[in-house]
């Protein structure tokens, strides 16, 4: 019998690195240097590195700042220099450990990356944030988040499963925690709970397709199969390319007849 598909894509909140330059650039009355660091993201962002890389070492001679050496190092990992990139976050790091933005763009570099100690750094990263006195509370949510896939990784799965609650708990509109929940039961064939975090998903967001094919697995484990193919053909009214859906739904049609 051929295998139905999941979508056991952990879920991760996506985004830009972060610039913070704000949280600096409030403190700065130095219009010189505010130029300087203006005319280099405008410079990177036109493709001009070099111009760029000018930019900044003319702003480190006026003024020696973690958002500066911040800036370098995205844009050193732009320009496919991730070593580089993590020698500038770090600089940054020694120079003001509660500046919050090069832990984030660190563990974003790690998930780039694909040497052996990546995950490990991204560990190390990831477990300083959560002892971080200051992190806002959505920062904090993601970071609970990607550190409980990376525990589910290790065959952690009561550790995964306490720190996606966690980040449920720190961030109540951020959808990923309780779609992964409902992956973990599911895979460990808890068709109740998995049900009861799928729903929950939907509830944060009605238009989640991966929630909904989940619903459909769930509904196929409990061979009830009208239920099923409901919850399939709710993810393709929402997104018709959804063929994961499209397929499942075949599936759970000749899985029917092997059960009557």
């Amino acid at each position: 019998m051929e295998r139905m598909e999941d979508t056991f894509s952990f879920r991760f909140m996506e985004g830009d690195f972060s610039l913070g330059l704000s949280f600096y650039g409030e403190l700065c009355e130095n219009d010189k240097l505010n130029d300087l660091l203006e005319s280099a993201v405008a410079c990177r962002a036109q493709g001009r590195s070099k111009e760029a890389f000018d930019c900044l070492q003319q702003a480190l001679k006026i003024e020696k700042r973690p958002d500066i050496y911040n800036l370098i190092g995205i844009m050193h990992f732009f320009d496919d220099e991730p070593q580089k990139a993590w020698e500038s976050f770090h600089t940054a790091l020694d120079m003001d450990e509660k500046y919050l933005d090069p832990y984030y763009n660190l563990g974003k570099l790690f998930t780039f990356m694909d040497e052996p100690e990546a995950q490990t750094h991204s560990v190390e990263v990831l477990d300083h944030l959560l002892e971080c006195p200051i992190i806002q509370r959505d920062l904090l949510a993601q970071v609970c988040n990607r550190r409980a896939y990376l525990y589910f990784d290790e065959g952690e799965q009561e550790k995964a499963i306490e720190l996606f609650k966690i980040a449920e708990f720190l961030d109540e509109d951020f959808v990923d925690p309780s779609f992964n929940l409902g992956n973990i039961y599911f895979i460990e064939q808890d068709a109740q709970k998995a049900e009861e975090y799928y729903k929950k998903a939907l509830e944060i967001d009605d238009e989640f397709v991966e929630a909904y094919n989940g619903l459909g697995l769930v509904a196929v484990m409990n061979c009830n199969f009208d239920e099923a193919e409901s919850y399939f053909d709710k993810a393709l009214e929402i997104d018709e390319s959804f063929t994961v859906a499209q397929k499942n739904k075949e599936l759970s049609k000749e899985r029917r007849k092997n059960v009557m």
